[in-house]
């Protein structure tokens, strides 16, 4: 299907985070007194008087041990946190997603249609121990490695060369998608917050070949992901989520098999453009682990190609294009 227009020009269509000195107060001034004069202060306190003289002001050990046991609840409180969010040193998710799918070049072209994958996650948090028994670490990091598959068949609208109306139905497509994530997290009573970001890669395969005026299309997506994940507390074993998320371009690469139709394969490369990602999370948590309910939207807005040289004097280009994919996806966390 012949979806460019011959001019000078060959126009391309993808498918596509201590007290101040003063003296002994009155409330020691009534303490008990005892045979031993030590007993019941477990350690003393440097006060400046006055007269920049210091004295040695006695704490009971019942102060002391009131403000560690108040030290102690606030740990406990994060540690309980963690237990009950599910966080592991080693934590794995496996689950599906389905979409809908639409890519647009405005005024020339759109595909449309349906898309049900898999995805694979896990996250290393050096933070957290192994056994119940060990203590948190204080430098809360994380390394997450993420992956997704995903397949469907879309409809195309366009036109011909000539600018004759042309349509194309049931077209394979396929969607590959890998990231490296590294960040920095706060975990305090309620919540878990993340920042983080990475390097990621987006593979989608668009094959319309078997039309008399298509031909095979690969999309390839070099960017730089900016993210902030935040996960709330689990009242009667529920919890609630989001994330946020801007990807930055690095380099497109569109490979058109333009020999389908005559013509030579060409490469076009795309240097500008940027990602959105957006999603909500309700999770549940049991015995098995926490399972995930999470509608999503993802965006990429990519600006037009370097020209790429296609034979018989001509160039084609890849013209500016937009994505849209939003659906759910159903996870299980262990």
């Amino acid at each position: 299907m012949k979806r460019i227009i011959f001019t000078t020009i060959l126009t391309i269509h993808i498918l596509l985070p201590a007290g101040c000195g003063t003296m002994i107060s009155s409330e020691y001034q009534n303490m008990p007194v005892t045979s031993d004069p030590n007993e019941g202060i477990l350690e003393n306190r440097a006060e400046k008087e006055e007269n920049s003289e210091f004295i040695k002001t006695p704490v009971s050990d019942d102060q002391l041990k009131e403000k560690l046991s108040a030290s102690k609840s606030l740990l406990v409180q994060d540690e309980s946190f963690a237990i009950e969010a599910g966080l592991h040193r080693h934590a794995w998710e496996m689950g599906s997603e389905m979409y809908y799918f639409r890519y647009l070049e405005p005024h020339i072209m759109e595909d449309n249609g349906v898309f049900y994958g898999t995805m694979l996650g896990y996250t290393y948090r050096s933070w957290v121990p192994v056994s119940p028994g060990q203590s948190f670490s204080e430098g809360k990091g994380l390394l997450r490695l993420e992956g997704r598959f995903a397949s469907g068949q879309v409809d195309y609208e366009g036109s011909l060369s000539d600018g004759t109306p042309y349509n194309i139905d049931n077209i394979d497509d396929f969607a590959v998608e890998t990231r490296l994530l590294f960040g920095v997290e706060e975990l305090d009573e309620d919540w878990l917050a993340s920042l983080y970001t990475g390097i990621g890669y987006r593979y989608l395969y668009d094959d319309t070949s078997f039309d008399q005026y298509g031909y095979e299309r690969e999309s390839n997506y070099l960017y730089i992901p900016f993210g902030y994940q935040l996960d709330g507390s689990f009242p009667n074993r529920w919890s609630w989520g989001c994330r946020l998320e801007t990807d930055f371009l690095i380099q497109g690469t569109q490979k058109s098999h333009l020999s389908d139709i005559g013509y030579l394969d060409i490469e076009n490369h795309q240097r500008s453009g940027y990602g959105l990602r957006a999603s909500l999370r309700l999770r549940n948590y049991s015995d098995r682990g926490i399972f995930v309910f999470e509608p999503f939207i993802r965006y990429w807005n990519i600006d037009e190609s370097d020209p790429s040289y296609t034979g018989y004097g001509l160039y084609g280009v890849e013209p500016e294009n937009r994505t849209t994919e939003y659906g759910v996806q159903f996870v299980w966390m262990f």
